[in-house]
């Protein structure tokens, strides 16, 4: 398949905001991807883990799970009962 027709077919499989994220990814040096306030702990671990191994973390009241690899940062912060009840 020609470059050209490749492109096209990426275009009609994207949307607007999708090709705008991968047209600011290819000229950052690195880019971030933040969810909040999640209210399921395995479904903030599966988003992380797209990029690398989750890691919890805390700060007083506030829990939140991060991953990152090769210039790409994701972090999911978790509603208070996400972590107690491990929804």
């Amino acid at each position: 398949m020609k470059k050209r027709q490749k492109n096209k077919d990426i275009k009609r499989l994207l949307t607007e905001n999708e090709l705008k994220v991968i047209k600011l990814y290819r000229e950052s040096d690195n880019v971030q991807f933040y969810k909040y306030a999640e209210t399921n702990a395995q479904a903030a671990t599966y988003y992380c883990s797209v990029v690398g191994i989750p890691s919890l973390e805390s700060h007083q009241n506030t829990f939140w799970f991060n991953a990152e690899n090769d210039g790409i940062k994701v972090t999911v912060f978790l509603k208070d009962s996400a972590v107690i009840n491990n929804d």
